[in-house]
């Protein structure tokens, strides 16, 4: 009769061990995906993280930066984008970032309120670290159109 308590208390103790083995285990790091609005909005909130956001990507005089559509890239307004600054070679390289220039991407780096851009007229900047060409979607109520902005002119 006591070995079957014993034996109980023995078969809990293995699986609280193995369950604490498991636990510490690392987990892959968490991708902190942010909302366009929310970084432009709330800069503060994640000043010195690592960030994901998407939007349109455009090569501006001083460097990049990134706005919510390509429409709004089309009409430069600082106070509507993120500024990416001189994006590094090893990030990606050139020839890509000129090809895609006004189309959509998601960004990754760290955020950073200090970093408003040139003359400090950007909401916020993010030292970029990975940049990813998307493919296109079709916009909620686009209503058949493919075209995505692609009749929006950039001169």
């Amino acid at each position: 009769m006591k070995k079957k308590p014993i034996f109980l208390i023995i078969l809990v103790v293995l699986q609280v061990l193995l369950i604490c083995a498991c636990g510490e285990q690392q987990q892959p790091a968490k991708q902190n995906v942010v909302s366009f609005f929310e970084l432009l909005t709330h800069p503060s909130r994640f000043d010195g993280e690592e960030v994901t956001v998407r939007g349109v990507l455009k090569k501006e005089t001083d460097g990049y930066c990134l706005y919510y559509t390509r429409e709004n890239a089309k009409y430069y307004n600082p106070l509507d984008a993120i500024w990416l600054g001189e994006i590094d070679e090893d990030v990606v390289n050139a020839q890509s970032l000129e090809e895609w220039n006004t189309w959509f991407v998601e960004v990754t780096g760290v955020q950073s309120v200090a970093d408003k851009g040139p003359e400090g007229t950007y909401a916020c900047g993010i030292k970029v670290t990975k940049v990813k060409k998307m493919e296109i979607i079709r916009e909620p109520n686009s209503y058949g159109s493919d075209d995505l902005g692609r009749d929006i002119k950039f001169d």
